[in-house]
């Protein structure tokens, strides 16, 4: 996940885009695939511009938001996603030795930013990732609010 500051993307020297590059990057991708588009029977999608044209206000971001998700690892560890493997404090046991009470659930995090109360995406928001909201905490204006603007913007003739 390029949004998200954890695993070796979290120590490495690489950055987080800076909210103007991913909003140009976005633009050039949405464009891209637009005429990729017009060439292919079977349109190519996107899950985010999907799930801005379906979320008509509620919902949530995936299924590990709503509490519907469970990965294992190959030694049969529990996560509530596979963002979240390996770290103890979402860790739900093992499949031999289930633990479902973890420290922390992701179903407990939301998108939350001082801008969402006025935000044009309020009707339609479908929330960000809660494991990339919680390893990144400390975003002033997430980058996933920045990638939803953008992609609202861009949705015509998508």
């Amino acid at each position: 996940d390029l949004l998200i500051s954890r695993g070796r993307g979290g120590e490495s020297a690489v950055m987080p885009a800076k909210p103007q590059h991913l909003a140009e990057g976005l633009r050039r991708m949405v464009l891209t695939l637009r005429a990729i588009n017009r060439k292919r029977k079977k349109p190519i999608r996107l899950r985010e511009m999907e799930l801005l044209a379906k979320n008509g206000g509620g919902g949530r971001f995936c299924r590990a938001a709503s509490g519907a998700s469970l990965a294992v690892d190959p030694e049969g560890r529990l996560a509530p996603c596979g963002q979240a493997m390996g770290d103890g404090v979402f860790s739900l046991g093992t499949v031999f030795k289930p633990e479902p009470g973890s420290e922390m659930s992701l179903t407990d995090i939301s998108l939350q930013s001082d801008e969402c109360e006025n935000c044009m995406l309020a009707h339609c928001c479908p929330g960000d990732c809660p494991s990339r909201i919680h390893y990144n905490n400390g975003d002033t204006l997430p980058l996933a609010c920045v990638m939803y603007r953008c992609l609202y913007e861009l949705r015509q003739g998508y």
